[in-house]
């Protein structure tokens, strides 16, 4: 009986000691943990710190720099006939001299050159300078419509108009859409913005057409129509936005994006003959085509397309073109799916539409992302402009792609405007086919 008793003694220890060695094992998994974790905690307190840090000091020096040349640009005119002291001829707004040049050589009725890039360096030379940029004029006969507008003013003069009209326009779109003061002012002092206007591109304007159509086309079905009719001038920019209004069933708008188009096809017939036409296709066409597949071009050092993105990589013209058409049809296919859906709200909408139209066009650039950049801002407000180094990324990426093609011979862009989509996806709730979403997640709003 008292070897029994010890024994329930002894069984009473270990079953303490036990207890006392789990509690210790636990104790000290617990501060392995917290040791473990630590690191990560401190990362989350320092990345939004360092991401406003590297924001501020890359977007401010970006802006300095803008606006520097701009000074630089102002000090070259007479102060009281505003005519230009010396001619343009290496300017940052060398895109706008194109577009002037076409705009003038349309008014004096020189329809059979306009699309020969020869002739139209010559006249160039002539009326510019001697050393003037050889841009050719590979754009459909609509985007002649606005040259041809200014080409009535003086170079600088036209110029001046050409960029008020652009930003003011834009300005008021933005805020037709329902944007906040501070993202539309956030948009056009973007890189990407700021590009474009350096290089005085239609860019900002149409960018401002393709978000008001996406946010207001529900509601503004006659309007958006319309103003989808206008992108014809700049089509790359509005690939996807048929997709959108017949995923919304918006007759009314299609039926005003159609009639829209067609009177503007009509009026370039009227202004500039019918011949116009014939000229793009036997010449224009031919040269735009050259620009697209030499992969020695230096247009792809600012572009955005999947195709390019191969061609730095060596792929040949043929799977770069069935690789771009796949991404044409993967892109059109989710914007279908996006607008399908209604528990997507609006802005992740319009949002994933603007990244994906990047995608879906084998001809862009990166100052045809002012898009882009809107729907970063937008996205952006909403988060309470929580921001992270990857948020930093896509906003400075305008200007940073130049650095990484010249560093790496690559073009990335594509790559970038992909993570933005997908971290646009999953934030919307969207997930995975194969990885279901948590139960408890809430629709976004």
């Amino acid at each position: 009986m008292i070897c029994a008793s010890s024994r329930g003694i002894n069984a009473g220890r270990e079953h303490w000691y036990t207890y006392v060695a789990m509690v210790s094992v636990v104790q000290h998994w617990g501060m392995v943990m917290k040791l473990s974790r630590r690191p990560w905690t401190i990362w989350t307190v320092v990345e939004p710190r360092l991401a406003y840090v590297s924001l501020i000091i890359c977007w401010l020096a970006f802006i300095l720099f803008f606006f520097d040349r701009l000074k630089v640009w102002i000090s070259r005119f007479d102060q009281f006939t505003m005519s230009l002291t010396d001619p343009a001829c290496r300017d940052s707004q060398y895109d706008f001299s194109m577009f002037w040049s076409a705009g003038k050589m349309m008014a004096a009725h020189n329809n059979a050159n306009i699309y020969d890039p020869q002739v139209l360096l010559q006249w160039r030379s002539l009326h510019l300078c001697m050393s003037s940029v050889p841009l050719p004029w590979i754009n459909l006969p609509p985007a002649l419509l606005p040259g041809y507008a200014v080409s009535f003013l003086p170079f600088k003069q036209g110029l001046i108009v050409w960029l008020f009209v652009s930003i003011i326009g834009a300005v008021i779109l933005l805020r037709l859409a329902n944007l906040s003061w501070i993202v539309v002012i956030a948009g056009l002092l973007s890189p990407a913005a700021l590009f474009c206007l350096g290089k005085a591109q239609l860019g900002v304007i149409m960018d401002a057409f393709l978000v008001l159509v996406l946010m207001r086309s529900d509601e503004w079905p006659w309007q958006s129509g319309i103003m989808l009719g206008m992108l014809i001038l700049k089509p790359q920019e509005a690939l996807l936005a048929p997709f959108v209004l017949l995923a919304q069933r918006n007759w009314r708008a299609i039926f005003m994006a159609a009639s829209t188009v067609i009177i503007i096809l009509l009026c370039t017939v009227v202004v500039f003959n019918i011949s116009i036409w014939k000229y793009y296709w036997q010449t224009g066409r031919q040269v735009a085509l050259h620009i697209l597949f030499t992969n020695s071009s230096g247009y792809k050092t600012f572009g955005v397309s999947v195709f390019w993105m191969l061609r730095s990589l060596g792929a040949s013209i043929d799977t770069s073109l069935i690789l771009q058409g796949l991404s044409f049809c993967f892109s059109a296919a989710l914007v279908w799916i996006i607008w399908k859906r209604h528990d997507v709200s609006k802005l992740d909408r319009v949002a994933l539409t603007v990244f994906l139209s990047l995608l879906a066009t084998p001809y862009g650039y990166t100052h045809d992302m002012v898009g882009y950049s809107v729907a970063l801002a937008f996205l952006a407000e909403r988060r309470g402009w929580r921001l992270g180094l990857l948020d930093v990324l896509f906003w400075i990426w305008p200007l940073l792609c130049l650095v990484v093609i010249i560093y790496t011979g690559v073009l990335l862009t594509p790559v970038v405007v992909g993570l933005a989509i997908i971290r646009t996806w999953l934030r919307a709730g969207l997930g995975v086919p194969g990885f279901p979403l948590s139960s408890g997640r809430s629709l976004p709003t």
